[in-house]
């Protein structure tokens, strides 16, 4: 998978999530999040610079193919 698009499928994720919340904060906290994943998605960032961003973002370490 390419990272634009996983980092794309993950904003899905995250709007998905922010329908379903009650709390207005979770809910803000997850369309930023959102936000920034199709953000990254869309700008060709260096490897370095996605890696400091998911590991911000608390990505679990799962392999992603980059090309």
């Amino acid at each position: 998978m390419e990272w634009d698009d996983y980092l794309r499928q993950q904003a899905a994720t995250y709007r998905q999530l922010a329908e379903k919340a009650e709390d207005a904060v979770v809910k803000t906290e997850l369309l930023d999040l959102a936000d920034v994943c199709e953000e990254v998605a869309n700008r060709e960032w260096s490897r370095t610079t996605i890696q400091r961003l998911l590991n911000h973002m608390g990505y679990d370490g799962q392999k992603v193919q980059m090309r």
